[in-house]
């Protein structure tokens, strides 16, 4: 797993707190459930301290958060993200063209709903002729 090192912690910080608050966990609360200390979570939602992909994996768990969502608010990157990358350069070219436009989530919604329905009919040509 890499990280992107220039990621802004301070909004993950706050996204962070919101959820624990709505959770209803004091940060004592949840430090003692992660089995972190409270200085360590305070400082993760203040932006002062990056968050590890162990970390993630245990906030989505316990918060019941997506975990995909946490690890890029994190700057995390699956080998299987730079692993695509790799074997596909060009893929790069869509990922700064959306930074440039700074893509709105609706955007990405729709560029992964035709993504997904031109796999599936790459795998199954019949079904074009089903749509209506």
């Amino acid at each position: 797993m890499s990280y992107l090192p220039h990621v802004d912690l301070a909004p993950l910080g706050a996204f962070l707190r919101r959820a624990r608050e709505a959770a209803r966990l004091s940060i004592k609360e949840f430090a003692f459930a992660l089995d972190y200390s409270p200085t360590h979570l305070c400082d993760i939602e203040n932006g002062r301290r990056r968050v590890t992909r162990p970390l993630c994996d245990d906030l989505s768990d316990k918060l019941g958060l997506d975990r995909s969502e946490l690890y890029a608010r994190a700057g995390h990157l699956s080998d299987g993200v730079l692993g695509y990358i790799a074997r596909r350069p060009k893929a790069m070219g869509i990922l700064e063209l959306l930074a440039e436009l700074d893509a709105g989530e609706l955007l990405v919604e729709e560029l992964c709903l035709e993504a997904r329905r031109r796999d599936r009919l790459a795998k199954d040509p019949q079904q074009e002729q089903m749509s209506p």
